[in-house]
């Protein structure tokens, strides 16, 4: 990394601030004076008197061409060439640069830049041409062939070739000048001893998003790598010297497309509505079968994701023994449905159950089973009334036998003596 010779180098500075048809701006003289006092500063490129020209209200396209071709022929190491005040386009789009002499929207009376890139191209012996332009619609130079015919080419913008550039009333320097000489006066802290093109170019365009100002454009012809713009006054790298990597300006995350949006809205709407349908039947009781309300009008609480009837027992008649409770499911009002078939028993986990009790009273109690549907309708069937346990006058049970089923069942017969 390296900064331009100074015995080598050249620079002309060209400022146009008054007009005879067009508003003056008294902040291009400003922006020359200081630019010249940085390039000829011993801590800056160090150019010597007659090397650094300043074109101050240069009255004719002529004016400019001449000292830009004079600098040309002088420079073999770096030559920059920089323009501030009006710019303009013609019907075609071409950018034109104004004048003392320049009438508003007559690109006639103006330089064409097109001249000027000529100028560059055919007496430049640099190695580097660096190009820096600081009017309205300057970014319409970037378009077809840079400036220079050296080893490399540079043109730094002050907005894109649809916009115009600023200077605010009373401020010393336009905005986009005003923030390059900021930044070669005061430097970058901690990036190193030299401003490279890509960290001038980043800071420039941080500085002027933050104000809300025209953004700037770059084009490069070559490659530039291995120059630098200017010193980094703050540097805190002595010693040898390495490209500093150029900085990133903050990026705001993209949001999420309108289609995105719409389809993350569409599946919350459709999950939502059938989540309602889905709990619909187990929100609302309907009416019973034939019509009429349900029988029960207190109905015990079940779950609302069962899908088989669930037989409750009432607290009164709950069975008190020493063993693990048990209830019976769905598949009890199927088995009873039939006193010929046998019983089917289940045994449920006592958590689904009430715990039981015992009682010193060894005799059965009589249970009552009670089938309820999740809308609360009684579907008990009309079952005999027996208990488990109790003897007959008419069968008494007999030994080995381990319970009495009722007159007439399979298992009655079974243990009917002959």
């Amino acid at each position: 990394m390296r900064l331009p010779d100074p015995g080598a180098s050249a620079a002309v500075l060209i400022g146009c601030g008054r007009y005879d048809d067009m508003d003056p701006l008294p902040a291009v003289l400003h922006n020359v004076s200081d630019l010249s006092d940085l390039l000829t500063d011993p801590r800056g490129w160090a150019l010597p008197g007659d090397r650094c020209t300043v074109l101050a209200e240069p009255a004719t396209p002529a004016a400019v061409i001449d000292a830009v071709r004079h600098a040309a022929e002088q420079a073999t190491d770096t030559l920059l060439v920089y323009y501030a005040g009006h710019g303009l386009l013609d019907d075609h789009g071409c950018l034109h640069l104004g004048t003392g002499q320049t009438r508003d929207h007559q690109t006639h009376t103006a330089l064409s830049y097109a001249y000027l890139r000529d100028a560059v191209h055919q007496h430049s012996r640099a190695r580097l041409d660096i190009v820096v332009l600081d009017c309205c619609y300057s970014g319409s130079a970037l378009r077809g062939p840079l400036a220079g015919a050296g080893t490399g080419s540079y043109v730094l913008t002050s907005s894109a070739e649809t916009e115009t550039s600023m200077s605010p009333p009373g401020a010393r320097h336009t905005a986009f000048s005003g923030e390059l000489i900021d930044l070669l006066r005061h430097g970058l802290p901690g990036t190193g001893p030299f401003l490279t093109f890509d960290q001038v170019f980043q800071h420039l365009s941080e500085r002027l998003a933050t104000r809300d100002l025209p953004q700037p454009q770059q084009a490069v012809r070559n490659s530039v790598t291995g120059y630098a713009l200017y010193p980094n006054r703050p540097g805190s790298s002595p010693g040898p010297t390495t490209r500093a990597q150029p900085a990133i300006p903050p990026r705001r995350e993209p949001r999420p497309s309108k289609t995105i949006r719409r389809l993350a809205l569409t599946a919350i709407l459709t999950t939502s509505v059938a989540a309602g349908v889905a709990a619909a039947p187990f929100l609302i009781d309907g009416p019973a079968p034939n019509g009429s309300p349900a029988e029960n009008p207190d109905p015990p609480r079940t779950s609302s994701l069962a899908a088989a009837p669930t037989l409750t027992t009432p607290p009164s008649s709950r069975p008190r023994r020493s063993e693990p409770p048990t209830t019976h499911t769905g598949h009890q009002a199927e088995d009873a449905t039939d006193p010929r078939r046998p019983t089917r028993r289940h045994h449920v986990p006592a958590s689904r159950s009430p715990r039981p009790t015992t009682s010193a009273d060894p005799k059965p109690r009589k249970i009552e089973i009670q089938l309820t549907t999740p809308g609360g309708r009684d579907i008990t069937p009309n079952w005999p009334e027996w208990n488990p346990g109790e003897t007959s006058e008419a069968h008494p049970p007999q030994a080995g036998s381990r319970f009495w089923a009722g007159p007439g069942s399979r298992r009655d017969q079974a243990d009917r003596p002959e």
